[in-house]
């Protein structure tokens, strides 16, 4: 299972019925209460996934909790992935994680803060558990665990096995002959939308301030949010990328810290958008703020550098993995200088991922680019500005080091990456050293 540095339905819904009447869920990514990020699609080669849907507070999910760790104990030796999901709004990722040390539960819970896996699988009521084929998405079974718990109730043994006979059936190839059963559990407040949002005032906002910057004419993005039409058009897809936080493509934590440049969607924003999405991407009333979205910019947005570098041109074929690059270029400043910003106008924005420079004694390796870091440059990103105050030394005689990554697109083309460096006119107080994460 990928490990992410932790940060997150269509007409059609992302619980319904396939070709066949079987019920069927789309794709989602939720981070777990320990901070870890879990894609269902990353289980497809488990035989099943057990979702059982967990709630703090609730006796009848504390009570049914040896019965869950039976059948987990029973099956999971045989490749079944066993998962819990959390939509209570009133449980925050902290909650869940005292929860699960109080009661002594082992299992991943995932967080369904924005709740749009827990309303796509029309979620009611805690303790319900869902047996999914991760190879097609399909619900084989949803319900209770088995019949040992009612309300205010309790046998001393169960006398009817749903979870575990479901998984057996499953397991053997065969169909679920019982595929859903009433659960017994706290209901779950899922919060409804009060109205679908607009379209002028909220969602062509949002997606230029998170989407437009690669997804504008020659940005990297693969085509152009430059319209509603064009929205609508890719809207599933947008739905589908933003349940599985593939996009926008920022894997930080929330949790952890603030961010500079903070690229990420927040729960609350994912929500609205998916919504909107599922209400018909309605256009509503009002300008298209996305059709101002122009080309990216050519221009040197801090003024003309007082040094422009040329990095050396560089082909990159139609398709394929293109190899990081590590070109250096000569230092032509005769004297030792103090930069306090840089900025990086790539050539070929369609290809180019990232750039990275620092300045070194001319290593042509992966790490030298780190020897005296400058910064860098990715899609989002804007100049590098060191803090009021400090500056990088480039020393005379060293050159300059890069690293770049380049993403083939369909069409085969030649990247003139260029560097401008502006610098102190006198030396800084303070001298700065900084490095990727």
């Amino acid at each position: 299972m990928a490990r992410i540095a932790t940060f997150m339905l269509s007409a059609a819904l992302a619980f319904g019925a396939g070709a066949n009447g079987v019920q069927t869920v789309d794709d989602f990514t939720l981070i777990d209460h320990g901070g870890e990020a879990h894609r269902l699609s990353y289980y497809a080669d488990a035989p099943a996934v057990v979702l059982f849907v967990q709630g703090n507070g609730c006796p009848i999910v504390r009570n049914v909790l040896p019965d869950l760790k039976a059948v987990r104990d029973r099956f999971e030796p045989r490749g079944v992935r066993f998962l819990m999901l959390n939509a209570n709004l009133q449980d925050t990722r902290q909650a869940i994680a005292e929860e699960t040390q109080e009661w002594g539960i082992d299992f991943d819970v995932l967080h369904d803060e924005a709740q749009l896996v827990a309303t796509s699988l029309e979620v009611e009521r805690t303790a319900e558990v869902f047996v999914i084929e991760p190879k097609t998405m399909q619900i084989v079974y949803r319900g209770a665990v088995n019949d040992r718990l009612t309300y205010e109730r309790q046998k001393k043994e169960a006398s009817k096995h749903y979870l575990a006979d479901a998984l057996t059936q499953t397991l053997e190839g065969k169909d679920v002959a019982t595929p859903h059963v009433a659960a017994r559990g706290c209901l779950v407040n899922l919060e409804p939308e009060a109205e679908v949002a607009s379209y002028t005032d909220t969602i062509a906002p949002m997606l230029k301030d998170h989407c437009a910057e690669c997804h504008r004419p020659g940005g990297i993005g693969p085509w152009a949010m430059t319209s509603h039409a064009m929205v609508k058009g890719f809207a599933p897809m947008i739905r589908e990328v933003v349940r599985t936080r593939r996009m926008p493509p920022w894997h930080a934590d929330p949790a952890v810290g603030h961010w500079q440049n903070d690229g990420g969607l927040a729960a609350s924003d994912a929500k609205t958008l998916v919504r909107w999405i599922e209400a018909g991407a309605p256009r509503g009333k009002g300008p298209d703020p996305l059709e101002t979205v122009v080309a990216a910019d050519e221009d040197w947005p801090l003024g003309e550098p007082d040094l422009v570098v040329d990095i050396p041109a560089f082909d990159i074929p139609e398709a394929g993995v293109v190899d990081y690059q590590f070109p250096v270029v000569a230092n032509p400043l005769d004297e030792d200088v103090w930069v306090r910003a840089i900025t990086i106008l790539p050539g070929a924005t369609e290809v180019v991922h990232h750039v990275l420079v620092g300045t070194g004694e001319g290593a042509t390796n992966g790490e030298s680019v780190f020897d005296n870091y400058l910064g860098g440059y990715a899609p989002g990103t804007g100049s590098t500005i060191m803090p009021e105050g400090t500056g990088v030394l480039v020393k005379k005689g060293e050159v300059f080091q890069f690293q770049l990554h380049y993403t083939p697109y369909g069409k085969a083309v030649t990247d003139r990456t260029r560097l401008g460096v502006y610098l102190h006119d006198e030396k800084p107080k303070n001298f700065l050293r900084h490095e990727v994460v």
